[in-house]
């Protein structure tokens, strides 16, 4: 009769483990997923579409899987605090310029980080930030962007 009573838990976790694998490829593979929000900035007088995300699951997927980003488009990064922060290329397909903020000013700007190899992840520190903005590859020196520049981002 134990047999039977293991034979059911068995199905039952198939069955609990099945629900989790076909949520989690939910969450973490749609490709339509829609941002926080998204709205439309100025930034060196040129407008700018910009997505928020400031929820760890949005974090962690940022711009990864997309196939493209549009030429006046980018994602805000919005931290609960200041501290050093470190990104990845992880999932991109194109290259990227991310401008890391604190307070509001440019603390940092790191330009062209390519997409990484499959299996090779590399990581980019940048010193105490709150926000961190990706946008297109050159974005940044079209823009003139420079450190100790203030923009004002939304959040």
């Amino acid at each position: 009769m134990a047999w039977k009573g293991n034979r059911k838990i068995g199905w039952w976790l198939a069955i609990f483990l099945a629900v989790v694998a076909i949520t989690a490829a939910f969450v973490f593979l749609d490709s339509d997923r829609k941002p926080e929000s998204s709205q439309p900035v100025l930034i060196k007088g040129r407008e700018m579409n910009l997505e928020t995300v400031s929820d760890a699951i949005g974090m962690y997927r940022g711009l990864s899987g997309r196939p493209s980003l549009c030429a006046d488009c980018g994602m805000v990064f919005n931290f609960p605090d200041s501290a050093p922060r470190r990104f990845t290329m992880r999932g991109m397909l194109f290259p990227l310029d991310i401008i890391f903020l604190n307070q509001g000013k440019i603390v940092s700007i790191l330009t062209n980080l390519p997409p990484d190899p499959p299996g090779q992840p590399s990581d980019y520190p940048a010193p105490d930030s709150d926000q961190v903005l990706e946008i297109n590859a050159g974005m940044a020196e079209e823009l003139g962007l420079e450190i100790g520049d203030n923009l004002k981002l939304p959040r």
